[in-house]
């Protein structure tokens, strides 16, 4: 069983198939480390997929710090509403780099 393992890791880290990456950048957000309020809009597009804060400047503390809302954008998920819930959030962050 080791042996199978050994021979996919590589396969980590390869870029995604495109098909998957642009689905990932549909549902996925990023809760990253950040001084911003939790949930305040840091980046469209962050390695693929729009950020937010998590509202802590420690990246060992960002999943505590932010669980309740990762579990408010997972349930939008659930609910179908990811998909929408990112396009509000990536227009904001453009919002926000016109006005610098």
């Amino acid at each position: 069983a080791l042996g199978r393992i050994a021979g996919i890791v590589p396969m980590a880290f390869e870029p995604p198939p495109p098909e998957f990456a642009m689905r990932l950048a549909e549902v996925g957000r990023n809760f990253v480390a950040s001084s911003l309020p939790l949930g305040t809009p840091v980046a469209a597009n962050r390695g693929g997929v729009p950020a937010v804060s998590s509202g802590h400047e420690k990246h060992p503390s960002t999943t505590h710090a932010a669980t309740e809302k990762v579990f408010e954008f997972l349930t939008a998920g659930a609910e179908g509403a990811a998909g929408r819930s990112n396009e509000e959030l990536c227009a904001r962050c453009r919002q926000m780099e016109l006005k610098d």
